[in-house]
């Protein structure tokens, strides 16, 4: 909820230079705090059945190599 109110303050501020309280999309903000959005989505997706450590390891190997020598 939090970050959906950050993109929209910031898109707002950038564009108008002022914030509008209370949000204009308030009710959308309440219906992500509750858990009342996006319950579709959770219901058909899911973490995979075996997690690919190889893959998670070199992702994170390769992350910090990029970031010391880069």
């Amino acid at each position: 909820m939090h970050v959906i109110r950050l993109l929209n303050e910031g898109i707002e501020l950038m564009r108008s230079g002022s914030i509008t309280l209370p949000r204009p999309e308030k009710e959308l903000l309440i219906t992500i705090r509750t858990g009342q959005y996006g319950w579709q989505a959770e219901a058909t997706t899911g973490p995979p059945e075996k997690v690919d450590r190889a893959r998670v390891s070199k992702l994170a190997s390769d992350t910090y190599l990029s970031y010391w020598t880069g």
